[in-house]
């Protein structure tokens, strides 16, 4: 004889008690847990296996509890064997254990050694530091389940009255995230609560003209920054993203063929660029102090980066403009590929891009290269 189908919600009430229900052809199989193993019955009854399962174990408070609930095992239309709406929706039936005891100090510790680490980030330092002054602000000792909904609202506008901008504050969501998940990793919290995600916009159109690119070369050279100088010549000629070329080893330079291999990608892709006479001309100086092949061609982390650029963005004037960023040197090679009349195909593999679309979203045509458009309508009039 067939066995009625299970609906979810019969081992979710179950699993509360340790216990799991499974439907075989004649017969239903009840595991649980007690005394350090899991037993399995056999029975053509769920109620009586369930009965079954509690008499084994003779916890007595179980037994009244869940043979109390059992009236409320019924068949719905479907015939599948559930717990009513009554039932579910009753929380003297539905009180589920503590969980165990945890903080979010606890969870952020297993984040550091489960993820943000020398094996997974390069720069995990600085990581983990902004992820702690996250996890400060909301105190250490929290437990994750204090985090909600509102507090997270709560967070948000107090990242707004410091007037940060909604993708830093999305950085900082992004963190407390990551130390959330493995808070449920850890059994602290059933699952993540939603998150408040601010709005907006990844393209940016700030470009370096040709003599602001040479007002900033000539700024690190005079400062005796011969490593920022070469770093930005190599980032406006390649179109590398800053992670990338800080993560550039000589083991990923080509002499012979005069181009780089990019290993670690954003999409997780490899791809070689050709490199133009001046990065040319970098490598070569560089590779001449070269003491090993798995020493970084540019030892810079994140943070002497901002910091370095910082300090050349205030005293060249740029500080109020917020797109004047390292990445600017990415969209400042795309566009000037494209203006060079470079196929999409083409821009594509030398900038590291999945779709036409993420390679027109950094690619910002500038007024002198439609001055021929111009021509041909004036030829036209």
């Amino acid at each position: 004889m067939m066995r009625n189908p299970i609906h979810t919600n019969v081992n979710r009430v179950l699993s509360y008690y340790g216990m799991n229900l499974k439907k075989g052809r004649s017969n239903y199989y009840l595991s649980y847990y007690s005394q350090g193993e899991t037993s399995v019955i056999k029975n053509n009854n769920p109620r009586d296996a369930i009965r079954e399962a509690i008499n084994r174990q003779g916890d007595r408070e179980l037994y009244i509890q869940l043979i109390n609930q059992l009236r409320f095992l019924k068949l719905n239309p479907k015939k599948q064997l559930y717990f009513s709406e009554i039932f579910i929706l009753d929380p003297r039936y539905t009180t589920r254990p503590s969980p165990p005891l945890g903080t979010l100090k606890d969870a952020y510790d297993f984040a550091c050694e489960m993820r943000w680490n020398s094996r997974n980030i390069k720069d995990h330092k600085a990581t983990k530091r902004k992820a702690e002054n996250v996890i400060k602000h909301f105190g250490y000792s929290t437990p994750p389940s204090d985090i909600t909904p509102r507090r997270l609202v709560d967070y948000v506008g107090y990242l707004q009255a410091k007037n940060l901008s909604n993708a830093t504050i999305n950085r900082n969501l992004s963190k407390l995230r990551v130390v959330l998940r493995h808070a449920v990793m850890l059994d602290y919290i059933p699952h993540v609560p939603d998150f408040p995600w601010q709005k907006y916009s990844n393209a940016r159109t700030r470009i370096l003209s040709k003599e602001e690119e040479e007002k900033v070369i000539s700024f690190f050279h005079k400062k005796g920054n011969t490593l920022m100088a070469d770093f930005v010549m190599v980032a406006i000629d390649t179109g590398a993203r800053v992670g990338e070329l800080m993560r550039l080893t000589w083991s990923d330079y080509r002499l012979d063929s005069e181009s780089i291999f990019i290993r670690n990608s954003k999409n997780d892709e490899f791809r070689t660029v050709p490199l133009t006479k001046r990065s040319r001309h970098v490598f070569k100086r560089r590779y001449q102090n070269m003491c090993s092949p798995e020493e970084n061609i540019f030892n810079l982390t994140q943070d002497r980066l901002s910091w370095q650029w910082k300090v050349m963005k205030k005293s060249l004037g740029f500080d109020k403009e917020k797109e004047f960023v390292p990445h600017m040197m990415r969209h400042t090679c795309a566009t000037r590929l494209a203006e060079l009349d470079v196929n999409d195909s083409k821009r594509m593999l030398w900038i590291g891009h999945k779709t036409p679309v993420m390679t027109a979203r950094y690619t910002h045509m500038t007024s002198t290269s439609l001055k021929s458009v111009v021509e041909i309508i004036d030829s036209q009039a």
